[in-house]
């Protein structure tokens, strides 16, 4: 059975694209045909995650499960979902689907852990630190974190939106002031959204789950799984 991969995207568009593109120059092809066959379903009208979890805007599940029952419909053979704070909702959205959803969350705690880091900052959206989802994931690995001051946090959540609205050099300069703030005083960054990816994905010490979920997903293959 061939391969198909299902990228539940549009959170946001633009990192969708990149996680797409990216994904392409990771893998070892000489011709178009060698490429994995991909399926996104680029759906921009899934809600806001942070706001929903703020208690301020309406719930994304259903249409993030919608996006992965569509996915599995039209052939997917495993799923991947490109934005870190939907992670969230990751434990109901598997109940809906029969096919594997890759946990950007848990594989960029077990990397961490892998390259024998024993300090991680964590740069994410306000939703995401709110729920945890890293800081539970490294705990597990016994990993130390830490994450911005209010102001610092304030400035991250105005990098992404600045780049969710196209204003791409505006947001990176806000994010890179907060990396370059704490960057020395922590073994690596986790850049836990995949705005801040698009803007810090280049800079030393930063471990960028878009990265390390295109590396899960090249060592996927049907008939075994995920090889550890």
């Amino acid at each position: 059975m061939e391969k198909i991969v299902g990228v539940i995207g549009g959170m946001g568009p633009e990192a969708t694209a990149d996680f797409f593109i990216r994904f392409l120059k990771k893998e070892k092809v000489s011709r178009d045909q060698d490429h994995t066959h991909i399926i996104i379903d680029s759906n921009s009208k899934i809600p806001d995650r942070t706001a929903f979890i703020f208690g301020k805007g309406p719930d994304p599940l259903p249409k993030i499960v919608e996006s992965a029952k569509r996915l599995e419909n039209a052939g997917a053979t495993v799923l991947v979902m490109t934005c870190n704070t939907a992670h969230y909702f990751y434990d109901q959205i598997v109940e809906h689907v029969s096919i594997p959803l890759l946990n950007m969350i848990e594989e960029v705690a077990m990397y961490i852990k892998k390259e024998g880091f024993k300090s991680a900052f964590i740069l994410a959206t306000d939703g995401t630190l709110k729920t945890k989802l890293y800081q539970n994931a490294l705990k597990k690995y016994d990993i130390s974190f830490s994450h911005p001051d209010a102001a610092s946090q304030h400035d991250v959540m105005e990098g992404i939106y600045l780049i969710k609205a196209g204003k791409n050099e505006e947001g990176k300069q806000k994010l890179k002031r907060v990396y370059e703030k704490y960057v020395d005083d922590y073994e690596c960054m986790i850049l836990g959204c995949t705005e801040i990816s698009i803007a810090l994905k280049d800079l030393p010490k930063v471990v960028d789950p878009v990265d390390v979920i295109i590396e899960k997903l090249l060592e996927y293959n049907i008939e075994g799984g995920f090889r550890i």
